[in-house]
């Protein structure tokens, strides 16, 4: 099973509805055919803009596709999201 079938599957029912998971750094790298190292990279140059939750980085799978087509690259002041519990 190819790693987009696999990605496939993981989408839950709600998915049918417009709603689609946050991807990982794997399930990005899966999608535009890289390594993991080299999403982590991007995300850190602020060239593909990605949520930080605690220590986890997660993907719009909407803005990687975007991104995988050209139509979108990194912003001068950075788009790394970071999500912190409310005390």
């Amino acid at each position: 099973m190819s790693a987009a079938q696999k990605l496939t599957m993981m989408i839950p029912t709600s998915a049918s509805k417009g709603v689609e998971p946050l991807w990982t750094a794997k399930d990005a790298a899966a999608y535009m055919r890289v390594s993991p190292s080299m999403i982590y990279k991007l995300s850190q140059s602020a060239e593909l803009p990605c949520l930080k939750i605690g220590s986890c980085l997660r993907f719009d799978p909407e803005v990687v596709r975007r991104f995988a087509r050209g139509e979108i690259r990194g912003e001068p002041e950075g788009r790394v999201i970071e999500l912190r519990r409310a005390a």
